[in-house]
């Protein structure tokens, strides 16, 4: 008899093990799941904090941050030494130079923006490769991925699928992919269309999107293949 209790208890004594086992499992996904969903929000609320800055720029002084042609005059040396290197060329797109460690206008627009007092933080306009239009230390780390960066970039003019017009991106310093199709697609379908070469929400990199007429996410593929970008000029 004390056998068979000595045996009950035991069986007893396992079902709540697993049972907690489960409950502890469930708690560890569900908690990456608030995680995630939080991470992702951030690249939201950054893109519209930047995209907001960049037209309350243009509204304030008439040109985008990084092509305003006159920035020397308002900022002198605070912006640069040189003025030439801190003006942009007033033709109504932020370019990217690729043979200019100085007169890059990718770089520039966050330092004209901070400067003008629309985005935290200080960036010196300078890059340290020239061939990137972004820097780990003059572009704004990402809070969704502290190896990630923003960056401006164009292909112009605005005409899906094939090109995006003007748009800040998110990649990571060699400007390679930072997320998976499906949390892209998650980012696109809650403030745009859900199609990653359309719209406002575009999305590329290997892998990230399927050939189809439209193109649409691949949602099979769990791999971080995708760099998300948000245009803020047709």
């Amino acid at each position: 008899m004390p056998n068979k209790l000595q045996k009950g208890y035991t069986l007893l004594e396992l079902t709540f093990v697993i049972i907690i086992i489960s409950l502890l499992i469930s708690a560890i996904y569900s908690g990456y799941g608030l995680i995630q969903n939080t991470k992702l929000k951030s690249i939201i609320t950054d893109s519209k904090y930047f995209i907001n800055a960049v037209n309350l720029f243009e509204q304030t002084y008439g040109s985008l941050p990084g092509d305003f042609p006159i920035a020397s005059n308002v900022w002198g040396a605070n912006c640069d030494s040189t003025p030439s290197n801190c003006n942009g060329d007033g033709d109504g797109i932020t370019r990217f130079t690729a043979s200019s460690t100085t007169q890059n206008e990718a770089l520039r627009a966050w330092q004209h923006l901070a400067l003008a007092g629309l985005i935290k933080g200080k960036y010196n306009g300078v890059s340290t490769v020239a061939v990137f239009n972004l820097d780990q230390y003059n572009s704004p780390v990402s809070n969704y991925n502290k190896s990630a960066f923003w960056s401006f970039y164009y292909n112009y003019p605005y005409n899906p699928p094939d090109y995006e017009g003007q748009f800040i991106q998110l990649v990571n310093f060699y400007g390679q992919n930072i997320i998976t199709p499906n949390d892209a697609y998650t980012i696109d379908a809650k403030i745009d269309d859900g199609l990653p070469r359309n719209g406002l929400v575009w999305a590329e990199g290997s892998l990230c999107t399927n050939s189809t007429t439209p193109p649409t996410y691949n949602l099979g593929e769990l791999n971080q293949y995708c760099w998300i970008k948000f245009v803020f000029r047709k």
